[in-house]
């Protein structure tokens, strides 16, 4: 923005001047009366041309403001997307835990129901082949005895039947659960790899504002993120840009740093080493060459 307004203030001066050449070389040629009139034209061309300039250096506050309203537009904005997924990822776990409370309570009311009702039904097979026995017995009918038997092998197929498919409920509750446990995990990873695209988006908000410190605490928590999701390609470009951001603006400017923000980097980083991820020694090397800004005693 300065570099055109130097190239107007240029061409408007380079314009005078040879407005002012062509009116003196006219004026030469005219009578004595014609020069003052022309200085008087050029006097007024160059008072105009600096009202042009003012205008523009008012044109170029405004745009400057513009753009400092559109930054803090943008934050706000990175902000309240950030706070919204955070609100997204706790309803999500919780109505998901919910829900799987609320299956596991269904499937075992109904699997204690159809074992009650195949356990009264086994007794009142037991019980009518008892008295059909009974019979049997005092009249010493063989025919009888016969269907007696047939129905207890009957109450044993039913038997073995009911014993089968309890079985087959209990393994498909058991896959069940345990696809819905691979369902939770998979979106806690989606969950997680989106935040560390968020951090990566604040990071280069905080960039902008050129606020270094704010940085590495985004590019942390992006560390953590990553590492949570198990992104071993994550964990190593999070380490990558904390190490430049910490060799660009800390170690060549000669920046100092908070002690509170290394505290924060530092359990980040040994975070990600907890879950076997390499290269957090070397980040942890660079960080502690960062001078730590000293804490002024408050004056009561």
């Amino acid at each position: 923005m300065k570099g055109i307004t130097g190239l107007l203030v240029c061409a408007l001066l380079s314009f005078s001047i040879v407005a002012f050449s062509q009116t003196k070389s006219a004026s030469s040629v005219s009578d004595e009366t014609s020069p003052s009139v022309s200085l008087v034209d050029v006097e007024k061309m160059i008072s105009k041309k600096e009202s042009e300039l003012l205008l523009l250096k008012e044109q170029n506050k405004l745009i400057g403001e513009f753009q400092t309203s559109q930054q803090t537009t943008v934050l706000w904005a990175l902000g309240g997307i950030l706070s919204l997924a955070l609100v997204m990822m706790g309803l999500n776990y919780f109505t998901n835990f919910k829900f799987y409370e609320q299956d596991k309570e269904r499937i075992k009311s109904d699997f204690e129901g159809r074992l009650a009702s195949y356990r009264a039904e086994m007794n009142l097979h037991l019980e009518e082949s008892k008295r059909e026995v009974s019979v049997i017995l005092d009249e010493s009918n063989k025919v009888i005895l016969d269907r007696v038997l047939l129905q207890l092998a009957e109450v044993r197929s039913t038997t073995e039947n009911l014993r089968s498919e309890l079985i087959a409920e209990i393994k498909s509750v058991e896959s069940t659960a345990v696809k819905f446990t691979d369902d939770l995990h998979s979106i806690d990873v989606k969950l997680a790899n989106a935040e560390m695209e968020l951090r990566e988006v604040e990071m280069v908000v905080w960039q902008l504002d050129d606020v270094p410190e704010n940085m590495l605490i985004s590019l942390g928590q992006g560390l953590q993120a990553a590492a949570e999701a198990g992104n071993k390609a994550g964990v190593t470009r999070m380490l990558g840009k904390i190490l430049d951001v910490i060799d660009k603006k800390f170690l060549e400017a000669g920046q100092t740093i908070e002690s509170d923000t290394v505290q924060m980097l530092n359990n980040d980083l040994d975070y990600a080493r907890s879950l076997k991820f390499a290269g957090t020694a070397k980040v942890k090397k660079a960080l502690s060459q960062i001078p730590i800004e000293k804490e002024l005693d408050s004056v009561v």
